[in-house]
């Protein structure tokens, strides 16, 4: 199956082109065809993964490559991009965040369905084996007193803001409770920004924003259930994007979508809803 990357300034990109051309563990497909943001960004990517094919131009891929893959850095370049290969009917994996607006987002699920495109979104956080363990844990907790993760993230990053990095936190979240968030509240707590989220009556986790000086500590998680309290750093598996490779490849063979549209959606809604908290300081329903 040949594929078609759009996107070369990413690591995800070339972890994508590196483990499927180079390490060769998945034989059945190759990343045949690269877009780059710049000309130097896609020569270096075609020569060092060895991608036969450099698209001048996106749309130059449609009737050559089998599936397609969207990783820009910023997303609100994402669904630009993948429309174009709607009415192609191949399947279609949009790196997170899939977008940074909630109406485009509907927009792009809308259309695809018309053309019975299938496609797909996520992270890879909640994919990791360590954090698998943790939610075991929590899925067979009598109850659950609180939960909140503590991260990096800046509303200000030039790559999408608050849906760059905020993603992992509330992916996290939203894997272990689902997409039940109702509204969303954003607080200044000294040097971190905390959010809390709410469902129809009460406040049911908190995400923690940290300082620059976090960027290269990682994501904690913090919960109490019956059993206690517990703080726990996500520890990443040694491939970390493995997981999610073999994910979005399985979808690019059955044409089955791993996730709802609405598990897709609900991300780009709440972290919409925070932005629009932190701007005015105020709680802000999703949606």
């Amino acid at each position: 199956m040949k594929i078609g990357i759009i996107g070369a300034e990413s690591s995800h990109s070339h972890s994508y082109c590196k483990t499927i051309n180079i390490d060769n563990l998945f034989p059945d497909f190759e990343i045949s065809h690269i877009w780059g943001e710049t000309k130097d960004l896609a020569e270096n990517c075609s020569k060092k993964f060895n991608v036969p094919t450099i698209a001048t131009n996106q749309e130059d891929m449609i009737g050559e490559i089998d599936a397609l893959i969207v990783v820009h850095k910023n997303g609100k370049y994402n669904l630009k991009a993948a429309t174009k290969f709607i009415d192609s009917n191949i399947p279609i994996f949009i790196d997170k965040p899939f977008c940074t607006n909630v109406k485009e987002t509907n927009e792009f699920i809308t259309l695809c369905n018309e053309y019975e495109t299938v496609f797909t979104s996520f992270g890879v956080q909640p994919l990791q084996k360590d954090f698998l363990s943790i939610k075991k844990d929590i899925e067979t907790s009598s109850k659950i007193f609180e939960l909140a993760t503590y991260g990096y993230a800046n509303f200000d990053d030039p790559n999408g803001g608050i849906f760059f990095y905020g993603f992992h936190q509330l992916s996290l979240i939203l894997d272990l409770l689902g997409n039940n968030v109702n509204s969303v509240e954003t607080l200044q707590a000294d040097q971190n920004i905390k959010i809390f989220l709410y469902n129809s009556t009460k406040k049911i986790a908190s995400i923690n924003i940290m300082p620059e000086e976090w960027k290269s500590v990682g994501f904690y998680l913090h919960y109490a259930n019956e059993k206690g309290y517990h703080s726990h750093k996500l520890v990443y598996d040694d491939h970390i994007y493995l997981p999610g490779i073999e994910k979005f490849l399985k979808m690019f063979t059955t044409k089955q979508k791993p996730y709802t549209d609405e598990e897709i959606l609900a991300p780009i809604a709440i972290l919409e809803a925070i932005e629009k908290s932190y701007i005015s300081s105020q709680k802000m329903n999703v949606y």
